[in-house]
């Protein structure tokens, strides 16, 4: 029988919650620095060029170590 602290260690779609809000963060920072972008032009486009990839890699990077080390640590539940 699964308790409710079981249920809350897991999240129900696999993807960790944090990552889903910042990724919609990101999707809101990225338009507003689109529009600024478009409207001030100049060190703003610069900025958003470098800016908005590093973001987006180091997402990509925490959802990755969040996912292995979900792995693990099922792996290590279902062995002890």
């Amino acid at each position: 029988m699964n308790t409710t602290s079981q249920f809350l260690v897991r999240d129900p779609d696999g993807i960790p919650h944090e990552i889903v809000g910042l990724t919609w963060l990101l999707s809101v920072a990225i338009a507003a620095i689109a529009f600024a972008a478009l409207t001030v032009g100049g060190v703003m486009a610069g900025l958003a060029l470098v800016l908005v990839p590093t973001y987006v890699i180091g997402l990509e990077r925490r959802a990755r170590q969040r996912r292995t080390a979900g792995r693990a640590a099922a792996r290590q539940v279902t062995r002890g």
